[in-house]
């Protein structure tokens, strides 16, 4: 892993942040903090200059200031890189983070078609939203479109996606299984008037 010992090695990272550049202006040790930076991309993409105080010492800056005044996790430079993220950060969520004893049906039903079958995010976008980002604009991405994984039983990985709309979604789904218990024959029931012989007109 890079920077196991140093918090400044190019490609560790802070939370949302990946080091690119340490750049040491003073060796004082009280305004060394303050006055020595580091350039680092956000996972929105965005490069950002980060005092070393706030990087490492107290953690306060974990993202770009876009990305903190969207609000959680959500990175902000267009309407289109919104929309990207949350198909990335809901595509790993199924694949990896969510558990079977979720609160919610349609949480549990992801566990059990994602990652209780085993399918998995693969390492190259798993934790690199840029990355899922670059390979969506220049594979036919557009606003409206669907991640769909040509390989129902295959991963979330470059050689195994596309963009489709929904109705095309639809068509490439798994089918169900056939319910197979026994059914009880149906029975017509008879109105409790015509079963206890009264005029159905004299109920009404």
């Amino acid at each position: 892993m890079p920077g196991d010992s140093d918090p400044f090695a190019i490609g560790r990272r802070h939370g949302g942040f990946v080091v690119l550049e340490h750049v040491v202006v003073s060796d004082d040790p009280v305004w060394a903090g303050y006055d020595n930076y580091t350039m680092c991309r956000c996972d929105c993409g965005a490069v950002v200059k980060v005092c070393d105080r706030n990087l490492v010492t107290n953690g306060l800056t974990k993202r770009c200031r876009e990305c903190t005044k969207w609000g959680i996790r959500f990175p902000h430079h267009a309407r289109r890189d919104r929309l990207l993220y949350k198909i990335w950060e809901r595509m790993v969520w199924r694949c990896h983070l969510v558990t079977p004893d979720e609160d919610s049906d349609s949480a549990r039903s992801c566990y059990r078609n994602y990652r209780g079958r085993g399918i998995t995010v693969c390492d190259e976008w798993r934790d690199n939203f840029p990355a899922f980002r670059d390979w969506a604009l220049s594979h036919g991405y557009a606003e409206g479109l669907s991640i769909d994984r040509i390989d129902n039983d295959g991963n979330y990985c470059p050689e195994n996606c596309r963009w489709v709309t929904m109705a095309e979604q639809q068509k490439n789904k798994r089918p169900r299984c056939q319910d197979t218990r026994p059914r009880r024959p149906y029975v017509k029931r008879r109105k409790p008037a015509l079963a206890a012989g009264i005029a159905e007109e004299a109920v009404n």
